[in-house]
């Protein structure tokens, strides 16, 4: 997330992180990442940043919307700075776009797309098709292999790409995607961005 994260903000932005020690998709892992998160944004919070983003996704697919915007909400309260959480991030960028029907691919396994899923269809989305990229895809399958699985499963009626995991390399593989398709593609990471960006061009925060 890190790198992407940096290469978005092109200078524009500094970027501050504190990561929370994690290895395997599990429910304990996942959940775990949420309780930590108040310990994790204390120690952000003394590089003084306008805005944060708990950026693992896929943890957010644990909870509601509602639970997960909640927890945004405890975590603002907890260190004072204004938090949104990449999972809400992605539902709130492509109700800009104006996109319901979604073609979703993950390196997730299959119970975190289920998860996934429900998520987005409790928020009102419809998931077109659920590619599983492999869990290789993990920050070590090639930007090459990640595009063409994407678009070759790509139904013709979805409006918009999502590629979920904060770990997932992305950037590469847009226009591509973005061309074969003719779709406009988010990836976590992206949301993330544009949610933090939109925070401070609404100017919601502090100057």
């Amino acid at each position: 997330m890190e790198y992407e994260l940096q290469r978005l903000c092109a200078g524009q932005y500094s970027v501050h992180t504190a990561r929370i020690a994690y290895q395997a998709d599990t429910v304990e892992n996942l959940t775990r990442l949420s309780r930590e998160a108040f310990t994790a944004i204390e120690v952000l919070a003394h590089a003084q940043p306008d805005v944060v983003c708990f950026g693992c996704t896929g943890s957010g697919f644990l909870k509601t919307p509602q639970e997960d915007q909640a927890f945004a909400e405890a975590l603002t309260a907890h260190c004072g700075i204004p938090t949104l959480t990449s999972s809400a991030a992605v539902l709130s960028e492509f109700s800009h776009l104006g996109a319901r029907r979604i073609a979703v691919a993950t390196p997730y396994e299959d119970w975190v797309n289920q998860r996934l899923r429900a998520y987005f269809e409790a928020a009102g989305f419809e998931i077109l098709a659920l590619t599983a990229l492999g869990d290789a895809a993990h920050g070590r399958k090639s930007a090459q292999e990640i595009a063409q699985q994407t678009i070759e499963a790509c139904p013709p009626d979805a409006e918009a790409i999502f590629l979920s995991c904060s770990n997932l390399f992305t950037l590469d593989v847009v226009d591509s995607i973005e061309s074969a398709t003719g779709k406009p593609l988010l990836s976590s990471n992206i949301a993330a961005f544009r949610g933090m960006q939109r925070r401070l061009k609404e100017g919601r925060l502090p100057p």
